[in-house]
């Protein structure tokens, strides 16, 4: 059977009603793909030329098109096959699965490019429209670039575990989790007080609502790129999380006297030195052990680094609920 893939698009809009959005985004997807006509009985040559446009590369290192056009061009051509002939069923077996095996892989090893100041000024613009639960995703954002950890470790950091450091006022630090293992991350007081303002009464820095720690990723990754749509921003070149950290590592290297393999920047970015017994470690008053030598090391390199300069995010009012 002999399909043309703009052949869906006409007729659902015709029969179900789409938004122009929906509308404009398949029509993206067929002109980023370049198929115009698939024959069912030969899908293991759609698959090679799928595969090619996204390993083969330009000069700037940009693939034709990211796994995101070839999964929603896919969408469109089981969806067309099916109404076509109700008992069609593309020949997927063991070329399809390659081809997924091989769009997963690419996700997993995706290039996490660093967001631009241009792309986190678009994304907190529509971060921000998002008032879901407290305006805990619009606070996410923040802390994720403004602090480096992964969205993991933003779980369940309570207001009383965050702690001063003498001689660094502009600076904050708590516990937070990286890998399995905790580490105390460095943040604008600043930034901490706008969220605490704006949070109306939880009593976690992030709202989680008694969310396991998969859960929490799971709810505010979805509504990270329900934002990140809206946005228009592709993702195949940014992990929607990830790329805050790659952002935070960019701004803290522009401290001259810092270097990528020093203690100090290492432990920012929540890499936990395994030898720990050239570390002294003291005890807070809520009991809990801290590093605090090192700590001070990391405020000092944080502090004169580019993210005490930058004002992204914290420049406009939030939207109440």
């Amino acid at each position: 059977m002999i399909l043309r893939p703009s052949g869906y698009i006409d007729y659902i809009r015709q029969h179900k009603q789409p938004s122009p959005r929906t509308i404009e985004t398949y029509e993206r997807t067929l002109r980023t793909i370049g198929i115009k006509e698939v024959d069912t009985e030969e899908m293991e040559s759609v698959w090679q030329v799928l595969l090619e446009g996204m390993s083969n590369r330009d000069a700037n290192g940009k693939s034709r098109f990211g796994y995101v056009d070839v999964e929603r061009f896919i969408s469109i051509l089981s969806a067309w096959a099916k109404k076509n002939d109700s008992k069609a069923r593309l020949d997927k077996r063991l070329t399809y699965n390659k081809l997924r095996d091989t769009i997963r892989l690419i996700k997993s090893k995706i290039n996490r490019q660093a967001y631009s100041d241009d792309e986190l000024e678009t994304i907190f613009k529509h971060v921000r429209r998002e008032t879901f639960a407290y305006n805990g995703l619009y606070h996410l954002c923040l802390l994720l670039l403004y602090s480096g950890m992964r969205v993991g470790g933003a779980y369940n950091i309570k207001w009383e575990d965050v702690s001063k450091i003498d001689g660094y006022p502009q600076v904050v630090t708590f516990p937070a989790v990286s890998k399995g293992q905790q580490y105390w991350a460095i943040c604008r007081r600043d930034v901490i007080d706008y969220i605490k303002a704006n949070s109306r009464g939880s009593s976690t820095i992030i709202y989680h609502d008694e969310l396991n720690t998969t859960r929490f990723d799971m709810l505010y990754r979805k509504q990270m790129l329900r934002a990140l749509s809206k946005a228009w921003i592709e993702t195949d070149n940014h992990s929607v999380f990830h790329s805050f950290r790659k952002t935070f590592a960019q701004k803290l290297l522009t401290n001259p006297d810092i270097e990528p393999k020093s203690i100090s920047y290492q432990y920012l970015m929540g890499h936990v030195p395994k030898d720990t017994t050239a570390i002294k470690f003291y005890v807070l008053p809520n009991s809990i052990k801290i590093p605090y030598d090192l700590v001070r090391r990391c405020a000092h390199v944080y502090s004169n680094s580019e993210l005490m300069r930058m004002s992204i995010g914290l420049e406009e009012k939030e939207v109440r609920e």
